[in-house]
C-alpha cells in the first residue's frame, strides 16, 4: 500500500449506503448529529489504532492508523523528526515502517513516512475541517441488519511541506454499526506494538488478492479495517474504517429521555402519588358521611389547622433556649 497518490478506482457500492452527508463545523464527539439524532462518542476518546501490512517485491510495509475522534493526537514528541509523525492539529495520522530484505533481526523497522489523513490542517494546505454525516438508508438496514451511520473527517493533506500544487488531499470516512454487546474498544490493537503478536490473526477477505493490505487484528476488534485507496477526480487517499459500539445504536443514543428513573424519584412520585389518594379518599369519606365543607373535608382538618400555632409555639421555645443559654444565673463575671 503506498499512501501517496494513485489511480485506484473507487467502489460505488459503499457510497450508496448512505444518504446525502451533512456539513459540520467544530466536531464535538459527545454531540454528533445525523439525521437530526445525537449520538454521544465521548466514551471513544483518545487515540486508538488499527496496523496492517502488506508485503512487496523486497520489503514489508506496517502501517500505524491512529486516530482520535474528540481531540487533535498528541505529538510523540519533539525530538522525533517532523517527517516520522504528523503535525499539530491531526485527528487521523497514518504511520508506514518498512522492513527491508536484507535487514537484520536486530534492525528496527525503519519509519517511511508519516501522513495525516484528516484535520484542522488548513495553515498546511488541507481542506478546511467540516465534518459529514449520513445515516443508513431503510434498506441498507434491511441488508446489513444493523443500525449505523458514517462519519467522515476531511482535512488531510501530504506532503505537508510541499508547495500546493504538489500536495494530495486525504480524509478518513468510519462507518459506525451498532452492535449493543461491544463499548467499541474490545480487542484494540496497541499503537506502540511493533510486531506481530503470535496470538493475532492477520484478517483476509474473499476474494482479496493475496498481496492486498491486511489487518493485524485481535479476535473481537471492535475497529476494523476496511481499505485505503485513493478516490475522486480530486485523486483524494481515503481511508475507511468500521467500528462496531453500542453508541452507534439508536435505543442508545436517545438514553438521555427514555432511560428509567433512579429509586430516589420513583420513591418522590410513589409518596405524592399515596398522599395524593390518602386526602382525596379522605375527603370524599367526611364529605359522604358527615356533609363536612371547606377544610372540613380533609382528614385530620383539626391537626392541620394547628400546624400554624404548632410551629409559632416550636419556634418561640427554640429562640428562648438560645437566649437563656447565654445567662449567667443573675451573678456578674468576677
Amino acid at each position: 500500500m503506498r499512501l501517496t497518490a494513485s489511480t485506484t478506482t473507487v467502489s460505488a457500492a459503499v457510497a450508496a449506503l448512505f444518504a446525502p452527508l451533512a456539513v459540520a463545523t467544530g466536531l464535538q464527539c459527545e454531540n454528533i448529529v445525523v439525521d437530526n439524532q445525537k449520538y454521544d462518542l465521548s466514551s471513544l476518546r483518545g487515540p486508538h489504532s488499527v496496523v496492517t501490512t502488506i508485503a512487496e517485491a523486497h520489503a514489508v510495509y506496517n502501517t500505524t492508523y491512529t486516530l482520535d475522534l474528540c481531540a487533535p493526537l498528541k505529538r510523540a514528541g519533539e525530538n522525533i523528526p517532523s517527517n516520522e509523525q504528523c503535525p499539530e492539529g491531526t485527528r487521523v495520522c497514518a504511520v508506514q515502517r518498512a522492513s527491508h530484505e536484507g535487514d537484520g533481526a536486530d534492525k528496527k523497522p525503519s519509519v517511511r513516512e508519516a501522513v495525516p489523513l484528516a484535520g484542522d490542517l488548513v495553515q498546511f494546505g488541507g481542506a478546511p475541517f467540516e465534518y459529514h454525516t449520513a445515516g443508513l438508508n431503510a434498506a441498507d438496514r434491511e441488508t446489513i441488519k444493523e443500525d449505523g451511520f458514517q462519519l467522515e473527517l476531511p482535512g488531510g493533506v501530504f506532503p505537508v511541506d510541499a508547495p500546493s500544487k504538489e500536495q494530495f488531499p486525504k480524509k478518513t470516512v468510519i462507518t459506525f454499526l451498532c452492535d449493543m454487546g461491544k463499548t467499541g474498544l474490545e480487542a484494540e490493537w496497541k499503537p506502540e506494538v511493533d510486531y506481530v503478536n503470535v496470538t493475532a490473526l492477520l484478517e483476509t477477505r474473499d476474494g482479496e488478492e493475496t498481496n492486498a493490505e491486511k489487518q493485524f487484528v485481535n479476535e473481537g476488534a471492535a475497529l476494523i479495517f476496511d481499505k485505503y485507496s485513493n478516490e475522486g477526480k480530486e485523486v483524494t487517499g481515503t481511508l475507511r474504517l468500521t467500528w462496531k459500539t453500542k453508541y452507534a445504536c439508536q435505543s442508545v443514543a436517545r438514553g438521555d429521555s427514555t432511560r428509567s428513573w433512579g429509586f430516589f424519584t420513583w420513591f418522590i412520585i410513589l409518596a405524592f402519588m399515596f398522599i395524593s389518594a390518602y386526602i382525596i379518599f379522605g375527603s370524599w369519606l367526611n364529605y359522604t358521611r358527615y356533609g363536612a365543607r371547606g377544610w372540613d373535608l380533609l382528614p385530620h382538618s383539626d391537626a392541620i389547622r394547628d400546624v400554624p400555632y404548632l410551629m409559632q409555639d416550636f419556634t418561640r421555645k427554640v429562640l428562648n433556649t438560645v437566649q437563656n443559654s447565654g445567662s449567667r444565673g443573675g451573678y456578674s463575671a468576677v
